[in-house]
């Protein structure tokens, strides 16, 4: 690492302008979504080692699981998961990622699904990603066997949540 960084500053100058450019032109390339994933990931892994700041290492975990999520490669889009829960950083937009992997979970991994559903309904309480999260619950529930009071019980929680997101998350 410490010779990658000495070889950025020989070309570059200042290494903090130039991981920020790269970085920068990372999330241009995010905003191409599918199309752009492999490149984009690409350079995310590049640019992880590069970056101290623990924000911008949980932006670069999130740009890796997603993409990987958008590919249905799920089991490294969880391990990129698992790294981003590992930094603590919860930043508005990081609940796309496990709600796409517990959408894609659900007739796999029931258990999986419904344990990040509830992440995403602990970490984010008042976001639409919560009520989502709910109804990927109440599906999993299904798949798993519970009952059908049980499931219908979360999905009456779900509609209650997307009609008012902040106030009946904060009950």
């Amino acid at each position: 690492m410490e010779r990658l960084r000495g070889k950025l500053d020989e070309v570059t100058g200042n290494p903090d302008a130039s991981v920020e450019a790269k970085f920068q032109s990372l999330m241009a390339l995010m905003s191409l979504q599918e199309s752009a994933a492999d490149r984009a990931r690409v350079m995310a892994r590049f640019l992880l080692p590069l970056v101290e700041d623990k924000e911008r290492k949980a932006q670069l975990q999130y740009v890796i699981g997603l993409t990987y999520a958008w590919q249905d490669v799920v089991p490294k889009a969880m391990q990129a998961y698992e790294a981003l829960r590992a930094l603590g950083v919860k930043a508005d937009g990081h609940q796309q990622l496990p709600l796409q992997l517990a959408f894609k979970l659900v007739e796999t991994a029931p258990e999986d699904s419904v344990r990040l559903a509830k992440e995403i309904q602990e970490d984010y309480p008042g976001s639409e990603e919560a009520a989502r999260a709910l109804t990927i619950t109440g599906i999993a529930m299904q798949k798993l066997g519970r009952s059908g009071a049980e499931s219908r019980e979360v999905f009456q929680k779900a509609v209650e949540l997307a009609k008012d997101p902040v106030t009946k998350s904060q009950e």
